[in-house]
């Protein structure tokens, strides 16, 4: 999800944005934890390395190194962005810094709460 974004949500179409409500990440986890990566969160569209504008709250990275099935809750961002850089754009979950590294077998289902918006009057 570092240098390739993860879809969670299509964009919804023209004059609307994606509010996130909460995500839940939810990680089975394998035989070897995850080690490296960067600070998660999801973003709108699939801007590489984390750069794009922040949807959610975050989630460090060392989290994400647990040797044990968890839950990882991001809630609704706290950064306000213009509807010009968030309108037609889909939401992704990316990381900053580099890739996860390792994380043998682990798995993970993503839930999304979200509304969509019309970004006209």
């Amino acid at each position: 999800m570092f240098a390739t974004p993860l879809l969670l949500v299509a964009a919804q179409g023209a004059n609307t944005m994606i509010i996130v409500d909460n995500i839940a990440l939810v990680m089975t986890f394998g035989s070897a934890a995850f080690a490296a990566g960067g600070v998660v969160a999801a973003q709108y569209d699939s801007t590489a390395n984390g750069a794009g504008v922040i949807a959610s709250t975050t989630e460090a990275a060392a989290d994400y190194f647990a040797t044990a099935s968890t839950v990882f809750k991001l809630n609704a961002g706290a950064v306000l962005a213009p509807f010009s850089t968030c309108a037609n754009k889909g939401i992704y979950l990316s990381n900053v810094t580099q890739a996860f590294t390792t994380g043998t077998g682990s798995s993970f289902i993503v839930k999304i709460k979200y509304h969509v918006i019309s970004t006209i009057a």
